[in-house]
């Protein structure tokens, strides 16, 4: 019985450190485009007007996938309900 709950403890770690090492993993541009699902020449443009979070290693753009998530999430478009939720915790 430890064996087998010392065995699924081990196999909890390993997805929590994949997960973590995928959030801070960084992509290129192909990646990012494909991760984004937006054209290569829009986050070029993207880049060089300075909206998207990047890196540049040398000569390579490279993005964090947590920070593009994070960038994606700022901008997200709340329910009716939700608004409505955070009106009343306001007033009350």
């Amino acid at each position: 019985m430890e064996k087998q709950i010392q065995h699924q403890l081990n196999k909890i770690e390993s997805i929590l450190n994949s997960i973590q090492t995928k959030e801070t993993e960084f992509m290129d541009i192909n990646e990012a485009s494909s991760f984004l699902k937006l054209k290569k020449t829009t986050i070029y443009q993207m880049v060089f007007k300075r909206e998207i979070p990047f890196y540049k290693s040398t000569k390579k753009l490279l993005f964090k996938k947590s920070d593009l998530i994070e960038w994606v999430e700022k901008d997200r478009i709340y329910t009716i309900e939700e608004l409505q939720s955070k009106l009343n915790t306001t007033i009350n």
